[in-house]
């Protein structure tokens, strides 16, 4: 029978410098994987976009319920709606809008970064039945479409609404 207690040739296990290369090639991939995760804006701008046609299809809804026109107004990274008219009866005599779904004011922020592309300010109108018009209450037919293109860093998510239909598509 053979002992390997004084014999450091047959002593089992990894020496300290096999273990250091390992370390050394797992912080390398571990570096790399981080490099290449989406940032939180990155990550949350589609969710964002689907957030944003929502409240448009939301706002569009609210139109044709109340019988009012309303304006979706973007800027920077915020969105509100408010009544196109500055009627004082109810449900347009508050402003912003309140939305009656939560019972507080229809203004969003853009969260991690995330902003509105070009043009950075943008509003549409959906009059009461619901239809995108122009400030002369004109439904709009020439164009095909209206955009809001949301951005965080070189991503971007565009969300149209079909000036024809008022299809709103994320």
């Amino acid at each position: 029978m053979r002992h390997c207690v004084a014999d450091p040739r047959c002593a089992g296990g990894f020496t300290l410098i096999e273990l250091v290369v390992v370390i050394a090639i797992l912080g390398l991939l571990s570096a790399y994987a981080v490099l290449k995760l989406p940032s939180p804006a990155q990550a949350t701008l589609p969710s964002q976009a689907r957030q944003l046609a929502s409240d448009l299809r939301h706002a569009q809804a609210l139109a044709i319920t109340w019988g009012q026109s309303l304006v979706v107004s973007a800027s920077g990274s915020r969105y509100s709606i408010a009544c196109r008219t500055a009627a004082a009866t109810a449900p347009c005599d508050a402003t912003p809008v309140v939305d009656p779904a939560t019972g507080s004011a229809f203004s969003t922020s853009l969260q991690k970064d995330v902003s509105f592309g070009s043009p950075t300010t943008a509003s549409l109108t959906f009059d009461r039945l619901g239809r995108p018009v122009d400030s002369t209450g004109t439904p709009l037919v020439t164009d095909p479409a209206a955009s809001y293109t949301l951005s965080a860093g070189s991503s971007m998510e565009t969300v149209t609404v079909n000036r024809l239909s008022g299809k709103v598509s994320p």
